[in-house]
């Protein structure tokens, strides 16, 4: 009799224990979810920017973008890796902000946004196709037929870093991870503005600005380096034109910035090497004052490309590091 109820006691430890693992687990499994908002996740339906009603029935794993640099970058700020983009081979795959994404293995090359090589996507088996209302709404039903596909409005996410990282972690199911880059990248702001008053005096006044062969410099949005408390904090010069605008030499001289950074990529155009080349003979260059204290810097183009989350990260790094090499 002591032996069974020996056993009996055994039995009872042992459907304890493993209803307490069960519990364990099950709480852990709750509060997991509970964490991360991934429960029932998919299918999921999203509407895009057409009123399309897109349903995914599980997330997608290989996805192709019909915009260059804006999308794939949100794309990869969410740890998603696009397998196709638009003009991949003469910017995404060239760029130094990308390049720890593409160095060992290149993202396919699916055309133009403004003309994407069907055949090609094709090719790619993709699951999903993101593509912009503002330029591929005619060919819903030729990219429909090979994949689900969904409009993004490429202006808007454009113009507002935070709801184009929101509208894509909506649509993927990364809401979380969304928050997260969103956040980060805005405390990552906050703090460089703060380092970047000491490295740049508040009277000191910086452009961004690509060169070009036919005289001239295109001067960047000063969304770049805004002078608001949410931005970077730099100054523009006074007369800074509110959008993107292409002035002569003459017209930078009048800007005459401290900081000049000049934007080149070159995969596809050596005209700005070719512009600053003919500059250096000129009294008009040599008289701006950044060039008389060698304050001119030519940097990679993918710096806050389309103020996107991994360019403007990336912009911000290597922006700090020759303020910094700058000030000893």
């Amino acid at each position: 009799m002591q032996t069974i109820r020996k056993a009996a006691a055994a039995i009872i430890v042992v459907v304890l224990f493993l209803t307490g693992c069960t519990t364990s687990e099950t709480s852990n499994q709750v509060s997991e979810i509970q964490q991360t908002g991934t429960e029932n996740v998919w299918p999921r339906t999203y509407v895009d920017s057409l009123g399309y009603e897109v349903v995914l029935d599980k997330e997608p794993k290989r996805i192709v973008t019909l915009m260059h640099v804006l999308y794939p970058d949100i794309l990869l700020s969410l740890d998603v890796e696009p397998i196709g983009v638009a003009g991949a081979d003469t910017m995404f795959n060239q760029w130094e902000a990308y390049s720890r994404y593409t160095k060992d293995k290149g993202i396919a090359d699916i055309g133009s946004y403004e003309s994407p090589n069907l055949e090609k996507i094709y090719e790619l088996e993709p699951d999903l196709i993101i593509a912009a209302s503002e330029y591929h709404e005619q060919a819903y039903d030729q990219l429909r037929a090979i994949a689900p596909v969904v409009y993004v409005d490429y202006m808007k996410t454009g113009s507002d870093r935070d709801e184009g990282v929101r509208e894509f972690a909506k649509m993927l199911g990364k809401e979380a991870e969304g928050a997260a880059v969103i956040n980060k990248l805005n405390q990552k702001i906050a703090i460089t503005r703060e380092e970047l008053k000491g490295l740049v005096g508040e009277d000191k006044t910086v452009v961004f600005s690509t060169a070009n062969s036919n005289g001239g410099f295109w001067l960047y949005n000063k969304n770049i380096t805004p002078t608001s408390q949410s931005g970077l904090g730099l100054q523009v010069p006074q007369k800074y034109p509110d959008g993107e605008e292409l002035v002569t030499l003459e017209g930078m001289a009048l800007l005459n910035p401290d900081y000049l950074f000049i934007f080149t990529d070159n995969s596809t155009d050596t005209s700005s090497d070719e512009a600053l080349k003919e500059y250096t003979t000129s009294k008009v260059w040599n008289n701006i004052s950044a060039v008389k204290n060698n304050h001119v810097f030519i940097v990679d183009r993918s710096w806050f490309a389309r103020e996107a989350p991994v360019a403007t990260d990336y912009g911000i790094d290597a922006l700090l590091e020759i303020f910094k090499k700058t000030k000893l």
